[in-house]
């Protein structure tokens, strides 16, 4: 298929240098490229999850849009026409979409310049849609108490997931793989993140790679502590063994596999819904202990560090609204000095 693009192209253009891949000499189409990047990504350790979503793009959009042209056919031009048919079509892809869909394409581009297969990345030179700016939807704490009841009452499991969530601010994913050896001394050790894509369950690093510890504590450990007591009683009665390595929240007797986290986000979103909490999602409880944290004079550091953010910096342009509510309370209390000063009368002494 190369050798005839190449030479149906070759009356019309220079073809790029040729480059060699799979045996084959010749033009590089987008297809080719694509199976290059995913393996290459997969083999430098991006996450499941990543590599899913690379998958899912490039067989949804972009092979049918382009897979069948050489790299050297894609222009700026013919990408921003792509993007306007995405946001006009009778069923628009969001902004978000697209430029989710766009960063995978110059990912992809930014390989083959590396490869020497083409001189320079198109994808820099295109126009992307503007971000949409929703806010986000944060619930009370009377809607999460709320939360937490209702999902205890579907199941013990869930309404502890959720529980913990709402006071830690982890991930699902960090949530459903800790073990009981990763809480000692009112904290959590946060190792790993537990996927589940494309009905493929495992465990991976942590969204930034990074391991952290989140300290509980007061009722929250007495809650944890009581809840590990009742899974040892369920694996007693069960007569399976139960011990350091059981997951904090699994369905299995034994700990051995954890929750399954989509299983978990459909259930609450049930709950939510029956409570009439139809815009809260699972995440919406960690910006819910984010708003917290920020509102109640947390600095930046700890917010992140607690949250797992990579720099204080993120947790700050995402939860702004928090900090302005911080600022409002700050300019009230330095406002006090004022409360009950009347000026002198004329002539009176200082």
């Amino acid at each position: 298929m190369h050798a005839r693009r190449a030479e149906a192209s070759a009356g019309r253009r220079a073809p790029w240098p040729a480059t060699a891949r799979s045996g084959v000499e010749g033009p590089v189409t987008f297809a080719a490229l694509f199976e290059e990047f995913l393996a290459i990504s997969a083999a430098r350790g991006r996450s499941p999850t990543t590599i899913h979503g690379y998958r899912t793009a490039i067989a949804g959009f972009w092979l049918p849009a382009i897979g069948e042209l050489e790299l050297g056919e894609l222009s700026a031009h013919r990408l921003d026409m792509l993007y306007a048919a995405l946001l006009t079509k009778e069923t628009p892809a969001s902004p978000a979409t697209v430029r989710k869909y766009h960063a995978i394409l110059s990912a992809a581009l930014n390989q083959a310049v590396k490869w020497q297969w083409i001189a320079s990345n198109p994808a820099r030179l295109a126009t992307l849609p503007a971000l949409e700016h929703h806010a986000l939807v944060t619930p009370t704490p009377a809607q999460v108490r709320a939360l937490i009841q209702g999902c205890a009452e579907v199941s013990d499991v869930l309404g502890m997931f959720v529980l913990t969530a709402a006071v830690t601010g982890c991930r699902r994913g960090e949530l459903a793989a800790l073990r009981w050896r990763d809480f000692s001394d009112g904290e959590l050790h946060v190792r790993g993140s537990a996927y589940n894509v494309g009905g493929v369950r495992g465990e991976k690093q942590t969204k930034t790679g990074r391991q952290r510890r989140v300290t509980v504590a007061g009722e929250v450990t007495l809650r944890l502590e009581e809840w590990r007591a009742r899974c040892e009683d369920a694996a007693c009665t069960a007569a399976v063994a139960y011990g350091e390595d059981a997951h904090l929240f699994s369905n299995d007797p034994d700990g051995a596999a954890p929750v399954n986290i989509n299983s978990v986000s459909t259930s609450f979103r049930r709950v939510a819904t029956r409570l009439g909490l139809d815009t809260v999602h699972f995440h919406s409880l960690r910006h819910f202990a984010a708003t917290q944290l920020i509102s109640a004079g947390v600095d930046p550091r700890t917010a992140a560090s607690r949250l797992g953010h990579a720099n204080p910096s993120m947790t700050l342009r995402v939860y702004a609204h928090s900090t302005r509510e911080t600022e409002q309370r700050a300019a009230e209390i330095s406002s006090r000095v004022l409360v009950d000063t009347t000026p002198p009368a004329p002539g009176d002494g200082p």
